[in-house]
């Protein structure tokens, strides 16, 4: 029998709307790199690895679903955060570099509260999404961002 809370939570992941994917993304990474620091502080390095290779694969898979070539210059721009904070999270896992990964969370923060203003307007006109993601081989996406 399936744990109630696994099922609730499926049934979440494949009910939510494209924004409200992204913004689960963004909050898993989040959540990963904040384990990451706390993992530096404690000096458990391994579970620090473990955790960053978390939030790297998530932002991988938003970069790997941007489509520069219809989200013009805003896909551009994320495309070139997301290189950004890769380099940043690397630097900070080699370093034990915690602002590092700091920054890398505010920067997340930061895009994530765009995406849940999205989320809330879609929620609140009842409607679909203005927009789609790009599907991945990782993924069950199946549109554009």
């Amino acid at each position: 029998m399936m744990n109630p809370y696994r099922q609730y939570k499926e049934n979440y992941i494949t009910t939510a709307s494209p924004a409200q994917l992204v913004v689960m993304l963004y909050d898993g990474a989040i959540k990963f790199i904040r384990q990451a620091i706390e993992h530096i502080n404690e000096k458990d390095y391994e579970s620090k690895q473990k955790k960053l290779n978390k939030a790297l694969d998530i932002i991988y898979e938003l970069l790997s679903t941007l489509n520069v070539k219809e989200g013009g210059q805003i896909a551009t721009n994320l495309q070139s955060l997301y290189l950004y904070m890769i380099r940043r999270i690397n630097e900070g896992s080699f370093r034990l570099d915690t602002a590092a990964l700091e920054e890398v969370i505010g920067l997340l923060e930061n895009i994530n509260e765009s995406w849940r203003q999205l989320a809330r307007q879609e929620q609140s006109a009842g409607s679909g999404s203005a927009y789609s993601i790009e599907s991945s081989n990782k993924s069950n996406y199946n549109g554009k961002i």
